[in-house]
C-alpha cells in the first residue's frame, strides 16, 4: 500500500514539474514569436539598399514598360510585370546590394496592388525560389483576403550574409474576373537586414 502510494506521489509529482517545463518553452517561443520581425514591423532590422536589378523579362505596353525598377520605387500603384508567354514561370529578378549584408527578412507586395481591380485582374506569385549566396530555398505566398491585397508578406529564405538575391517565379495564381490576364504581377520587393556586427 505504501510502495502504490509512493509511487502515485513521484508519478504526481513528475506530471506537476513536465508541467512547468512545457509551460516555460510555451511562453519562450510564444515570445520569440512575438518579436520575431515581420514585414508590417521590422522592428531593429534595417532596409537593404538594392544597387542593381535585373529582371530576364519585362511587359511592354507602349509607351508603359512594366520595368524591373518599379520593385524598388515604393510606389504600389505601378509594377512589375513579366513579358514572357503565359504566366512567367521560370521567370527571375536577380538584386545585388553594393556589399554582403546579414539578410533576415524579405518582404514582397504580390500582384498588381494599385487597386483592387488592378489586383483580381492580373496574376500573382504563387511560389519563388530564392537562392542568395547561403543557399536556396523555396517559399509559397499565400492566398490574401480582397482587405489585404496591398499587404507584404514575408518569404521564408536561408538567411545569412549575402550580397544577391534571385527570386525565380516557380508557379502562380491566375487573375479572376472577365478581364483577367496571364500577366504576372509584383508591386514591390524590400529588403532587410540586421544591423549587429
Amino acid at each position: 500500500m505504501k510502495k502504490a502510494s509512493v509511487a502515485v506521489g513521484v508519478a504526481a509529482g513528475l506530471v506537476t514539474i513536465l508541467a512547468g517545463v512545457t509551460a516555460i518553452v510555451g511562453a519562450f517561443s510564444s515570445s520569440r514569436v512575438a518579436n520575431a520581425p515581420t514585414c508590417n514591423d521590422p522592428g531593429s532590422l534595417k532596409e537593404v539598399a538594392v544597387e542593381g536589378l535585373v529582371a530576364s523579362s519585362e511587359l511592354a505596353e507602349p509607351p508603359i514598360v512594366h520595368s524591373a525598377s518599379r520593385l524598388i520605387d515604393g510606389n504600389l500603384n505601378r509594377a512589375w510585370v513579366e513579358g514572357a508567354e503565359g504566366y512567367g514561370v521560370g521567370e527571375q529578378l536577380d538584386f545585388t546590394f553594393d556589399e554582403p549584408v546579414d539578410l533576415k527578412l524579405i518582404c514582397v507586395v504580390n500582384g498588381y496592388a494599385g487597386t483592387l481591380a488592378q489586383y483580381e485582374k492580373n496574376a500573382r506569385v504563387g511560389q519563388f525560389e530564392i537562392t542568395t549566396q547561403t543557399g536556396t530555398s523555396t517559399d509559397s505566398l499565400g492566398v490574401k483576403a480582397p482587405s489585404e491585397y496591398a499587404n507584404a508578406q514575408e518569404l521564408e529564405f536561408q538567411q545569412g550574409m549575402t550580397a544577391t538575391v534571385r527570386l525565380v517565379l516557380t508557379s502562380a495564381r491566375p487573375g479572376t474576373g472577365a478581364n483577367a490576364t496571364e500577366d504576372t504581377s509584383i508591386s514591390e520587393v524590400t529588403f532587410w537586414a540586421s544591423t549587429s556586427d
